[in-house]
Parts: C-alpha cells; structure tokens; sequence
C-alpha cells in the first residue's frame, strides 16, 4: 500500500503547485514534500509577512472490503496531511556530527491575526477545492488518476507549545480513497523498465509527473528497486486419471498432457 501514499502525495503537490507554474494557491511555490524545517534562501520566504506556505504529508492508511463483503480489503483511504501556515523567515543553529556548529535557515510562525486567519480560510479553500476529484481541477489531472474521492475533511487551529498562544497555522487532514495497487500477474516480454516497474497507479502518476521535476527524478531513481512479481514455475505437464463406466478404481487409464 506504500505506493498509493506515494503517488498520492507527489500528485497532490503537483495539483497545488505545479511544475512551472502557474500556481493555483496563494501559497505561489511554497509547497513543500514532508518537511518544512531548514529552508533554503532560494525558497522564496522573506523575512516580510505574510508568507502563506502549504507542507504536504500522507499519514495513516487504512483497508476495508466494500459494503457488507468480509474480503477483499479492496477499498484503500489514505490521510492527506496539509500544514497550513503564515511563515517568517528566521535563522536557527545546530549542532553538525563533527562537532561544528552552523547556522542556517529556519521558518517561524506568527501570533494570528484577523489578516493571518483570512488568509489561511482562503488558503484551506483553495488547496481543498483543488483536491477534491469531483471538481476536476485543471492542475489536479495527476492527482485524479489516484484519488478517487474526497471522503471527509478535519480543519485544526494551531497553538504554541504551552497551548496559551493561538498561531497563524491549521493542520487539515483530507481522507482520501484510493486507488489499489494493481501489480501484473506474471513477467512480461519485454520486461518493463523504468518507470513501468511501478504498479499501477503509481506508473501512471510517475510519466505523467513533468519531465525535469524533481518528483520525476525521485521517481526515476526509485523506481529500479520496486518489487517485481516472481517468475512463474513451469508447467511440465498435467496427469489425468479417466475411470470409464467401471466401479474399479484401477479399471481406466491415465493420460499425460
């Protein structure tokens, strides 16, 4: 199930940030893959508010058989992650393995305003449109060949560490139905390469991902590592043993094919 969260998670960036633009949210192209610590000065984050930013994760994921059925677990819901915040640039230091100290670049989180919560509603609205299949967003085209409903969404107020303090953050969870991993049965001829060697539909989100991503690259680059299907054993042959019209079990003959 792995791969569905993958898929999931690079076509959702894709919707809300497409590669080259244009950008579809306030956010512009700070939309960030699972960490949002250590920005890099080339991120497009200054030091002047407001700065609206999305980071997108996939948490827990879940199996159930469709309706009443016992078996299979066939309907997939993965739960799409979306930090929403306000951000200011900072400086941070740490500690490196050798030793050495080193200050780089780091994000904060403003007290709320009525300015920080207006833009975080518009924020939420805009990215929840966006990933919401049924809406066929024109930047969501990746996203759909995974997605295949919006199933619920959770919207969270952010606070500061002793809870005192209300920040311009929200945390919305989309749960998400899936679609299932579809792995070919056997081998085929030619054996696929590339970004075949993913099931589906994480092959489709992966080529159709922009050709110089960083996405793609990733995808590339993972994807000689993907398990593959066992070969399958050869058939040598089939014993068939034929009674005709006789109650002994050894009156009959057997046949090979």
């Amino acid at each position: 199930m792995s791969f569905s969260r993958f898929a999931l998670r690079l076509s959702a960036i894709e919707a809300l940030c497409p590669t080259g633009g244009p950008y579809p949210t306030i956010a512009g192209k700070r939309v960030y893959d699972s960490r949002i610590d250590l920005i890099a000065g080339d991120d497009d984050l200054s030091s002047i508010e407001p700065n609206p930013l999305i980071c997108v994760y996939t948490e827990d994921q879940h199996a159930l058989p469709y309706g009443s059925a016992k078996y299979p677990a066939a309907e997939n819901v993965v739960t799409l992650v979306l930090e929403l915040m306000i951000a200011v640039r900072g400086e941070v230091e740490i500690d490196n393995p050798d030793g050495e100290s080193e200050t780089v670049g780091d994000i904060g989180t403003p007290v709320t305003d009525r300015e920080h919560e207006a833009l975080l509603d518009l924020l939420e609205a805009q990215a929840v449109y966006l990933l919401d299949p049924k809406n066929m967003a024109p930047s969501a085209a990746i996203f759909t060949k995974v997605a295949w409903e919006l199933q619920s969404v959770h919207s969270d107020p952010q606070r500061a560490a002793d809870r005192s303090v209300r920040i311009a953050a929200r945390t919305v969870k989309l749960h998400v139905k899936v679609k299932k991993e579809a792995w070919p049965p056997f081998p085929v001829s030619p054996a696929p390469t590339g970004l075949a060697l993913y099931p589906e539909p994480m092959a489709t989100v992966a080529a159709m991902l922009p050709a110089g991503s960083a996405a793609r690259a990733l995808c590339t680059r993972l994807a000689p590592y993907a398990p593959q299907p066992a070969a399958p054993i050869p058939l040598d042959g089939i014993n068939l043993a034929v009674s005709l019209g006789s109650d002994d079990e050894t009156d009959g003959f057997v046949a090979t094919v």
